[in-house]
């Protein structure tokens, strides 16, 4: 699926020609690049080449956005701000058909997969605790508390202790699991843009 998206030129990731691309959605994205900053007509194609990037950031398990547990308009957001993307970006029709057919195709490994659950989890508690701890602040604030405020002031303390408890133990738990992924896909190297460039990417 790589060579479909991109290929591997002096050792850095470059878009494909409309001629070498084999998938219609990657064929349009590349043919509707007329230009824009710094490729005034087009030829360079950077304009695609960072949303063919997106697509890669956003559907692979093994991209830096999804090991680091980014979700949603998160991982979008990480996605323009990795390629350096117009704010307003959004993935349209066509870019969003390639990113499900990426993902139906990617050969992540469960490694990559289990990697990129947990440090999603792990994103989603860090949210939970950071909400628990501004309700409390705000609970804690006020002059007088009703015997039932206080009873949920004292649960949501006992529930931020018991998350923060978890946190030693995500933490380790996301460590294993980049040990599992180095050694199942070895070492990989960053390629221009920021693509994450993994063994199998490698050209041979």
């Amino acid at each position: 699926m790589y060579y479909e998206l991109f290929k591997i030129k002096d050792g850095e990731v470059v878009p494909l020609t409309s001629r070498e691309a084999t998938i219609r959605e990657v064929r349009i994205i590349l043919m509707r690049d007329k230009g824009g900053p710094n490729d005034s007509d087009g030829r360079k194609k950077l304009r695609a080449y960072k949303e063919l990037g997106a697509v890669y950031w956003i559907a692979d398990y093994r991209s830096p956005g999804r090991m680091q547990g980014y979700e949603g308009d998160d991982l979008i957001n990480d996605a323009i701000r990795n390629f350096e993307m117009d704010s307003t970006w959004r993935p349209d029709k066509i870019v969003k058909n390639l990113i499900k057919m990426y993902e139906a195709n990617v050969n992540g490994g469960i490694a990559a997969q289990t990697l990129s659950e947990i440090a999603a989890t792990f994103n989603l508690m860090l949210s939970t605790v950071s909400k628990i701890r501004e309700i409390l602040r705000v609970k804690l604030a006020l002059p007088n508390v009703t015997e039932t405020e206080l009873k949920e002031t004292i649960a949501l303390q006992s529930e931020l202790l018991k998350l923060t408890a978890e946190i030693p133990k995500k933490v380790k738990e996301i460590e294993l699991a980049k040990e599992m992924l180095k050694h199942t896909e070895g070492e990989s190297e960053v390629g221009r843009g920021g693509i994450l460039i993994t063994s199998g990417m490698r050209a041979h």
